[in-house]
């Protein structure tokens, strides 16, 4: 099927494995895709790879917070300029806000706060992103936004618990209202919730490990989340707005 055919896609924070697999499927499904990273360099294997396939696809360097300069209202930054200039539109961003997705050692060395407060700085440099091309995306075009939550305690009978899950239910739907007059959707893949208890490493049962709750049995793999992107990112979603899919096969519930 082509279900994304003539379309251009831009997928931010594109390294890892869950991005990889995001990126094959895309361009199979007819996607022009755009891979914007640090590091280019190595993205260039998946690349070759795509292009073997028949596949386009085009690598963009994304600049330091502290470089990109700020821009006017209305005013294009240089990564927009560069994509409206070698694909000619923008009909899908793809923003992968889940910075422990895929590196098992990277949660365990943070403290939960750490982990919050980066999680913090990575939605707020997306959403960035996100007003910057939302002007430039054309009717009809699609945000999916991969985005975990925390939460205090493994144990969710209790609200207080998932406080920031809570609260990116109620800021995609903000989001969501805001730009339903131009068609274009805006949806959240929730891949799983990080906890502050009830998981500790193997070798040191003192040391907390501060993880995502049963991160090994009950976790969306790259496949997974690839597939519900590619519906979400599709016009087979055209009736979704402004929702949150908790993919963790119900440990949260």
């Amino acid at each position: 099927m082509n279900r994304l055919a003539d379309k251009v896609a831009v997928m931010t924070r594109a390294e890892g494995e869950v991005s990889a697999e995001m990126a094959k499927l895309f361009a199979d499904e007819g996607a022009y895709v755009v891979l914007v990273a640090r590091d280019t360099q190595s993205l260039e294997e998946l690349a070759e790879e795509i292009r073997d396939a028949q596949g386009d696809v085009l690598l963009l360097q994304a600049q330091e917070e502290e470089q990109e300069p700020e821009c006017e209202q209305g005013e294009e930054n240089e990564l927009v300029k560069t994509i409206l200039s070698e694909c000619g539109q923008i009909d899908i961003l793809v923003q992968n806000c889940d910075v422990f997705s895929d590196d098992e050692d990277a949660s365990p060395r943070l403290s939960f706060e750490d982990q919050f407060a980066l999680y913090e700085v990575t939605i707020a440099q997306e959403e960035k992103l996100a007003r910057q091309m939302l002007p430039y995306m054309e009717e009809g075009g699609a945000i999916v936004s991969i985005t975990p939550a925390f939460a205090k305690s493994a144990k969710f009978d209790n609200d207080v618990n998932r406080p920031t899950l809570e609260m990116l239910i109620g800021h995609t739907e903000a989001v969501a209202r805001k730009h339903a007059d131009r068609d274009i959707r805006i949806n959240v893949i929730c891949p799983a919730i990080h906890c502050a208890e009830d998981s500790v490493r193997d070798d040191d049962e003192s040391q907390p490990r501060y993880s995502r709750r049963d991160r090994k049995d009950k976790e969306a793999n790259a496949e997974d989340l690839s597939n519900v992107a590619l519906f979400l990112a599709s016009d087979e979603s055209r009736a979704l707005n402004g929702q949150v899919l908790v993919t963790d096969f119900g440990t949260s519930l």
